[in-house]
């Protein structure tokens, strides 16, 4: 009798779950500044130093991205859709919950009509990225197929092809106009393109490729840049401050490089392990509707009329307050979900969904 062989269990990445908690954590940053208001009214050396600030954090949604194609490409195993219930429930919880609790608190702002569109975070375009990483996560399936069954040599070109057309193209006909409508990286393609990226990265074994200090060198040079640009050519200021700029795209990928070869310490392995798991729920809490408008939103104006050195340490204070608050209540409802056992609810209506999937499948297979 053959038996099988045993399954070999992939181990962990935790420099990659880490990078997921730094890049939310940038994520935050940069609401503070930009929609905060904190940028928005600073001027001369205040402006300066808020500038380096954001130019450091704005590649955290293209290493969250490319984070994903890192992490869900595989070459083998079966795909399933139903996973996106994971995903949309948390959405869906904070959508609605939020919602309510701010109808309870002021009812004159939020209405019936209001909590009626929270049930439908996705259709209302409650959350940017939710919506952009729905359209991917259904084609990710056929992306894995594609990518699986060429060469590295034409993943190589395919990723040049990418670069030169989605990146350093547009990047300077943005001048102009966004030529291909990727609206400046707030778009499910852009997230198509970084998602092969980092299936690039891990097919081909980029990260291997340069030390991790030659790494470090490219990111520092591509922030050198874009700060240098947006200081000293105020003309064309924003021309690679955008998701889909050159050296944006450049720093997400060194950064994906570094972390994902990083070895961590047991007891930093544990704090990684315990709050990577929350790392999204930070962002779905912090942007929702009402959180955003009340509470984000024109309220971190006040930090530009400080003293320049100190600018970076507020920021990086009120930035790391809301995310530890909202990490906190992420973990808070993870517990809450396994003691109502919800997650085991949601993995018996993931397998009966599966099997009503996998029978239409079969038919339309033939």
């Amino acid at each position: 009798m053959k038996m099988k062989e045993p399954i070999m269990k992939v181990k962990r990445n935790y420099g990659i779950d880490m990078l997921r908690l730094i890049a939310m954590f940038f994520v935050v940053i940069l609401h503070v500044l930009g929609h905060g208001g904190a940028m928005k009214n600073a001027t001369g050396y205040n402006y300066n130093v808020s500038s380096l600030l954001l130019i450091v954090a704005y590649c955290a949604v293209n290493c969250y991205a490319i984070i994903s194609g890192y992490v869900g490409y595989k070459e083998e195993g079966n795909y399933h859709y139903t996973k996106y219930l994971k995903f949309w429930i948390p959405v869906f919880f904070y959508s609605v919950g939020i919602t309510i609790i701010f109808y309870v608190i002021n009812s004159g702002s939020v209405g019936i009509k209001e909590i009626i569109w929270a049930f439908f975070p996705v259709t209302t375009y409650e959350y940017w990225y939710v919506n952009a990483y729905t359209a991917l996560f259904f084609l990710i399936p056929w992306i894995n197929r594609l990518i699986q069954n060429i060469t590295e040599k034409e993943l190589n070109r395919l990723i040049f092809v990418l670069f030169m057309v989605f990146s350093v193209y547009l990047t300077f006909s943005t001048w102009f106009a966004d030529t291909f409508t990727l609206g400046g990286g707030y778009d499910f393609a852009w997230l198509i393109i970084l998602y092969i990226v980092g299936a690039w990265i891990k097919k081909n074994r980029i990260n291997e490729k340069w030390r991790v200090s030659s790494w470090g060198i490219m990111i520092t040079i591509c922030i050198a840049v874009t700060w240098l640009w947006e200081t000293f050519a105020p003309v064309a200021k924003r021309l690679f401050v955008s998701y889909i700029s050159v050296t944006i795209v450049l720093i997400a990928v060194g950064m994906v490089a570094i972390f994902s070869r990083l070895q961590l310490s047991s007891k930093m392995i544990s704090i990684v392990r315990f709050f990577s798991p929350a790392a999204f729920g930070v962002y779905l809490i912090h942007t929702q509707t009402w959180v955003w408008r009340g509470l984000i939103s024109d309220r971190f104006s006040w930090i530009a009329n400080y003293k320049t050195y100190r600018i970076p340490f507020i920021v990086v204070g009120c930035a790391g307050g809301i995310f530890i608050i909202c990490l906190l209540i992420e973990k808070l409802r993870l517990v809450l979900f396994e003691i109502l056992k919800i997650n085991r609810l949601i993995q018996i209506l993931e397998r009966r969904l599966d099997s009503v999937l996998n029978k239409c499948f079969n038919k339309i297979g033939g």
